[in-house]
């Protein structure tokens, strides 16, 4: 059978959704806005790559419609140089495989779907997976004098933009997770000092009423709703304990009562303690006889045990 929770945990329960549904909201502000930066990132490699091709273009057309080899392993290791590129690779007009450098070199002809593609749109980027890593592919027509000559194709790495990313995502969540523990903390002792404590000591102090210890102290001085509450305790504690004593002032009285004989001295001394527990200046007790008049017994101030016949001046009877 499961315990029922306590008020700690209901509210560090409480203390967490509001986190998961803060946290939600951040992320959901975050994420298209790191998909954005990571779009316009990838922008500017594009732009990058498209700049170096447009500057070696003229002089790649020229080598490859002259099948100089070795002019194109040159310019291709020069362009190699450019941080992020894994291989670059030149194509003949017809597809056909004229050389390819770098660390993942290209050893087939290209595809006809592919020449169509880059044909229909000049060039084309998309990213891949190259041999488990990450990639920017490039392909491009290269035209000499609007003549189309060859394609070049291009793999760039995203490794260090992905690794970005994963540090940004990292630093993200470590942040929330970070502020979750500082909250649950500092809510943690706050919560123990303003609630938990006062709660458990008038729990305490109630336990104690309740055992019939009630001399204890019940002191909370604050001025919020346990402050109320532990006053509360207090006007509890204090009814509690001014009923038991007029339970015993009046068992004494019934006990003095019941070793009385005279009629006159049991309505004397209920008179007396009646003044006393009243704090009345004087009273009496009226009694009809057979003549429907009133008898009064007069104690205090009159001397007790006088006697008066009159009639009250609220008697209405016959």
């Amino acid at each position: 059978m499961l315990h029922p929770l306590t008020l700690k945990h209901k509210i560090n329960g409480a203390i967490l959704i509001t986190f998961l549904i803060i946290a939600v909201i951040f992320t959901s502000i975050q994420y298209p806005f790191q998909k954005k930066r990571y779009e316009n990132t990838l922008e500017k490699i594009s732009l990058i790559i498209e700049t170096l091709v447009k500057r070696d273009e003229e002089g790649l057309g020229n080598a490859i419609f002259e099948i100089r080899l070795r002019d194109l392993r040159l310019r291709l290791k020069e362009m190699l140089d450019v941080k992020g590129m894994l291989s670059i690779t030149i194509f003949d007009v017809k597809g056909h495989l004229l050389i390819s450098e770098g660390a993942y070199p290209v050893n087939t002809d290209m595809p006809p779907d592919t020449q169509d593609l880059v044909t229909k749109r000049i060039q084309t980027i998309r990213q891949i997976q190259l041999n488990g890593r990450s990639a920017l592919l490039y392909i491009k027509e290269i035209q000499v004098m609007g003549l189309r000559i060859g394609f070049i194709q291009i793999h760039y790495s995203l490794e260090s933009l992905e690794q970005e990313q994963r540090a940004s995502l990292f630093i993200f969540c470590g942040l929330l997770v970070s502020i979750l523990v500082i909250m649950l903390i500092l809510l943690n002792i706050l919560l123990a000092r303003t609630i938990l404590s006062p709660i458990t000591y008038l729990q305490n102090a109630a336990f104690l009423i309740s055992q019939g210890r009630l001399d204890e102290k019940i002191a909370i001085d604050r001025e919020d709703e346990l402050g109320n509450l532990s006053k509360s305790f207090v006007d509890m504690r204090d009814a509690i304990r001014r009923k038991i004593t007029d339970l015993h002032v009046l068992n004494n009285i019934g006990e003095i009562m019941a070793n009385l004989h005279r009629q006159q001295d049991i309505f004397s001394t209920a008179i007396d303690v009646m003044i006393k527990k009243t704090n009345a200046e004087s009273g009496a007790i009226w009694l009809m006889n057979a003549k429907a008049q009133f008898e009064f017994i007069q104690c205090s101030p009159i001397q007790s045990g006088e006697k008066s016949i009159i009639t009250p001046n609220f008697w209405t009877g016959t």
